[in-house]
Formats: structure tokens, sequence, C-alpha cells
């Protein structure tokens, strides 16, 4: 761990390279002239696995012509021209700024696709949050307007899957962004006691986290304080007004990291009792873990994702529990994902929660060498909830485990 969180390793001209022909190869097996990639302002923002820099834009990659990065603000463009903008070296030289909406249709028809069959990322999703896409309708409208003889092709899903399995230098990221996860977890144990309020913890996560050169995405940190925890959010505080809580003694204080890396993520999902846990957390913890262990034996080249989703799910629901968060996930981007919700019928006061549907497992594929997995095993009895869990490789030999701190229940004094 020491020795990966003294480097820090970038992408070289080669792995663009090496993205640029498996996208190629995309547009080609999926009959596309060209490919529109966009960041915006969504989670995964997949214009930066093209550009290497997200500039809350999309980018356009045509089959035959250089890429063009367009963005909606000029200072993204002039950035590039003083002195610290030239200090690097830039993918895409085509950058252009203005209206997305106007933009497209002008770079298309430049390209000659104003007639052709484009492929679409960001117009569905998959992530958490995104369910509905995040391409705005009022810029999506002005495009289909003005190009109402082009073939425009939703290719989200099949798109996330391409890069799904990293490369060594990807990998490289990973090992990274989970080592400066598992030091930001430690920080975490060590700031958290009884009288403290949640925001220094908080504040000592980030802190952790972007002192290591690393970033978060939205929403930046989960955490939850208390003897009960019916909910994955992120606190309350950040919006509402009137301060954190004070942790107390007896608390489970939870949080769920993200670490991400040169646009690679990673999460922990760490728990810390103040004092020692009650019988109740203590049996959560051990079904947590046995997820855990049961999620990291499905792991291996060729099985499928839900298999392992079924695998964690038989130990949560076999001992009674239910899980309120998804048991594993893809990263980078998230394009597969557990079922949420599951078994919770077993909530107390049920009918309380009218408005309450369970979200089934998003997508399935076969897992590949290389992929970025997060296992997240969250054992939910009555109204108590544990949450344990780190990131892994799929490896030739099965799961290469990126994090220890966080896959058990810890406690402090």
């Amino acid at each position: 761990m020491t020795a990966v969180i003294n480097t820090l390793p970038t992408l070289s001209i080669a792995e663009r390279d090496r993205r640029w022909s498996l996208v190629r190869d995309f547009l080609r097996e999926h009959d596309l002239d060209c490919l529109l990639a966009a960041g915006l302002r969504g989670r995964e923002r997949y214009e930066g696995y093209l550009a290497n820099e997200v500039l809350d834009g999309i980018v356009v990659f045509s089959a035959t012509a250089p890429p063009v990065h367009l963005t909606w603000a000029p200072t993204k463009v002039t950035g590039r021209f003083d002195v610290v903008g030239q200090e690097r070296e830039y993918w895409i030289s085509d950058l252009r700024s203005g209206s997305l909406g106007a933009l497209l249709p002008e770079v298309l028809t430049e390209l000659g696709h104003a007639r052709g069959r484009v492929g679409v990322v960001g117009l569905a999703s998959n992530g958490p949050a995104e369910a509905d896409g995040i391409v705005p309708q009022a810029m999506w409208t002005q495009v289909v307007q003005h190009l109402p003889q082009a073939d425009f092709q939703d290719v989200s899903f099949d798109f996330g899957l391409l890069m799904l399995p990293k490369s060594e230098e990807e990998l490289a990221l990973a090992r990274y962004g989970a080592a400066v996860g598992e030091k930001a977890c430690q920080a975490m144990l060590d700031v958290t006691r009884a009288g403290v309020p949640e925001a220094e913890i908080y504040a000592t996560v980030l802190h952790t986290i972007y002192r290591n050169a690393a970033a978060t995405v939205p929403p930046h940190l989960i955490m939850r304080t208390g003897t009960e925890h019916f909910t994955i959010s992120a606190p309350p505080w950040l919006y509402t007004a009137g301060g954190s809580r004070t942790v107390q003694p007896g608390d489970l204080v939870q949080a769920e990291i993200f670490s991400v890396y040169g646009g690679i993520e990673t999460q922990q999902q760490m728990s810390v009792s103040v004092g020692p846990p009650d019988r109740e957390h203590a049996f959560l913890a051990e079904i947590a873990r046995d997820c855990y262990d049961a999620g990291l034996a499905a792991i291996r080249p060729g099985a499928r994702f839900a298999d392992v989703d079924e695998a964690m799910q038989e130990v949560v629901l076999g001992a009674g529990c239910w899980h309120i968060a998804p048991l594993v996930q893809t990263m980078t981007p998230i394009v597969l994902n557990g079922a949420m919700c599951h078994g919770c019928e077993q909530l107390p006061d049920r009918d309380r929660y009218h408005g309450l549907r369970p979200l089934p497992r998003t997508g399935d594929a076969e897992l590949r060498e290389g992929m970025v997995i997060e296992l997240e095993p969250n054992a939910c009895r009555d109204r108590r909830r544990v949450t344990v869990g780190g990131t892994v490789l799929v490896t030739a030999n099965g799961a290469e485990e990126l994090n220890s701190l966080p896959t058990r229940l810890n406690t402090v004094a």
C-alpha cells in the first residue's frame, strides 16, 4: 500500500491510442458513422474516456476524422493557453465552446454525418440517480430538430461494457485510488469517537482524499451515524441548516467513500462501532462479511455478473436479512448494478412506506479480466444495518482485493 501511494501514475498517449482503437472497432461493430460521448454533469463523465479531461461537454468521435471536443464554457478553451495549461499534452486538439445544442448539429454536418448513423452515450444510464440519462431534453431537442435525417442510436449500455476491462495503465490508477481510499478509511477510524461532530469526520475523510491528489464524485461522501441506519445517503445537514449530529456512545458510524483517481472510481464501505457492537450489529457484521467472501469466491473471468449478485444475495437473504443497497457494482462505469431494497418486505411498519419500490438488477454481462468491481455487502434486520466492502479487480485467477480495513466492522473505544 505504501509503495502504491508513493507513486502518481498517469495515462500515456499509447493508452489514448488503445482506447481510440477500441472505439473505432466499436463503430464498425455497431455500424455507426460517429459517436457522441456525453460527459456534461453526469457522474461517469464519458467524455473523459476519449479526452483524458472533463469539460462538462461532449466528444464527437468520427470514424473518418479526428475527434472534436465540445464544451459550453469559453474559459475551458482559453485555459489551454496560460502557463499551467501549456504544461500538459492534450489528447484532443480540436476544442470548441458554445451552446452544445447548436454546436452538435454544426460539427456533425461539418464531418459529413448529418444523414449518418450516430451512436449516443448518455441518453440512457444505469448509474446511481441517472436512470433517465444525463443528456438535457432542451439540448437534445435542438439537435434532433436541426438534423432530422440523422439516425441517432442509444449505445450507452454497450459503450459502458466496452470501458469495463481496464488496461495495465488504468489498473495502476485503480490501485492508487483504492490506496487513497484505504488511507481515508484509516483517517475516519482515527477521528471517530463519542463527542465528535459528524462534520469533523466528513471533513477528515474528504481532506485525506484530496490531499493525496484524488477526487470524489457525487454525492462525494455518504455517511450516517446512530444506532439505527435506515438509509444510505449524504448527511442531511449538507443542505438543511442546523449543523451536524454529534457521535454518541454505542453509535455505528458508516460511510461510503468515493476515491477517484485519473477518472477511475473506487469505493470503500467503512463502518465503525463506537464501543463494542451490540449483539444485533455484531450479527449483521458477520453476515455482511460472509456476503463479501461469497462475492470474492464468485468473481472470476467467465462468470456472470448476475451469478455474483445471486451468490451474495443468498447469504443475506438466507440469514433472514434484507439489503437496502446493491451488494455489487461495476466501477467506471457503474453499468452493472445489483438489486436494491431486496427483501425489504421485512421492513418494520411496512405499511408506512407506500411509495417504496425495490429496484431490480440492472444489466448482466460476463466478467472479464481487468474489470473493477465494488463489493458492498449490507445486511439489514429490523432497524439495524451494517455495510462493509471495498474494491476488487477481476484477475486471471479470480479476485484481487484492493482494500482491507473497510471489509470488516471496526471498533473504537
